[in-house]
């Protein structure tokens, strides 16, 4: 009996330290009290200092990140939807070998023309959204990223693309849950991986470029497969299904995220504007093993492709990468 009253008291005081600290934690980086488990967990559950400094960087940078928009229900038939895309197109390719050589460009066009006529019987309802701005801090839960920042260690581990990045490259380019500021509806890096993992570690891809290829066949044969369907309100996630609800910034944001997801070092750039050509242009940036940067643009584009260096990669001025945490030495911190 006394040995059970001392294991009580130890809890006790353990949890009395434990929120103490967390308590003087938040003073200095003013989280919500509502994410104080992701850290109790890393700290006293996980007992992971690293994964622990890991949550750090991300809820200590987190007050300067927000959503424009969320997702607020999927109807069931949304879902169905995406799981018959899914299944039409694995089961047109789980049996091809070297998928690249031998994709079955033929077969593809001709189910497409059935599927579309079958999409089209389907009532689709909107996904329920609203387009209000939402303060990471306030609507991330501890749960999503307690999830998300266990698989970004684990495929920093697993991944042969990720496994030279130091401590703090890991920070930036595969631990951010997301890759633009502002953009909402984003997933959890184990979500995006449950999504794609039989596309992307499809005979053992063994390149940057066959996993980026990878991808963009997988979201090229979805959207094809479906059409257009921007009449219909899809978002979020789901218009990686279907043409005519993303641009740039669409491309490059859920292109770099399921990259991440894969344990692919990658960041978003952005240029401001063209030497000869109006607008600006988001695209990603993939780090590979040698310490070397290769731009291109997710859906469309492969790492060095001589077509960027040679066409808008080289009449793009001024470009900017986004990353997660807080530059201080960049001019809005250092204003006076």
């Amino acid at each position: 009996m006394k040995r059970r009253t001392h294991t009580i008291i130890l809890i006790v005081i353990l949890a009395c330290i434990a929120t103490h600290f967390i308590y003087q934690t938040n003073k200095q980086m003013r989280i919500s009290k509502d994410l104080y488990p992701v850290l109790l967990y890393f700290l006293y559950i996980d007992c992971n200092s690293t994964k622990y400094n890991a949550a750090v960087f991300l809820l200590e940078n987190m007050k300067y990140h927000y959503s424009k928009g969320r997702i607020i229900e999927v109807p069931e038939n949304v879902e169905r939807w995406r799981y018959m895309t899914d299944s039409i197109y694995w089961n047109l390719i789980k049996n091809t070998s070297n998928l690249i050589d031998n994709y079955p460009w033929k077969a593809l066009r001709e189910i497409q023309t059935v599927n579309r006529k079958r999409v089209d019987s389907i009532e689709i309802s909107k996904i329920h959204t609203d387009d209000n701005y939402y303060l990471d801090s306030e609507h991330i839960s501890s749960r999503f990223l307690i999830s998300h920042i266990n698989h970004a260690f684990k495929v920093w581990k697993e991944s042969k693309f990720a496994q030279h990045l130091t401590f703090d490259e890991f920070k930036e380019y595969i631990l951010p849950y997301r890759s633009i500021k502002g953009e909402g509806y984003h997933c959890s890096g184990d979500h995006y991986y449950s999504i794609f993992a039989k596309y992307l570690s499809k005979d053992s891809v063994p390149s940057l470029r066959g996993v980026v290829n990878h991808y963009n066949l997988t979201i090229s044969a979805w959207r094809g497969l479906n059409g257009n369907f921007s009449e219909r309100g899809i978002k979020g996630e789901y218009a990686l299904y279907a043409h005519g609800l993303h641009d740039c910034i669409g491309n490059a944001n859920y292109g770099c995220n399921v990259l991440r997801a894969f344990g692919v070092p990658t960041v978003v750039e952005y240029n401001i504007c063209y030497d000869r050509w109006a607008g600006r242009h988001f695209m990603c940036a993939i780090y590979d093993t040698t310490g070397t940067w290769m731009t291109f643009t997710p859906e469309f584009d492969l790492p060095s492709n001589p077509n960027w260096e040679t066409g808008a990669g080289k009449n793009t001025l001024n470009a900017y990468r986004q990353l997660y945490g807080a530059q201080k030495d960049t001019p809005f911190f250092l204003k006076p």
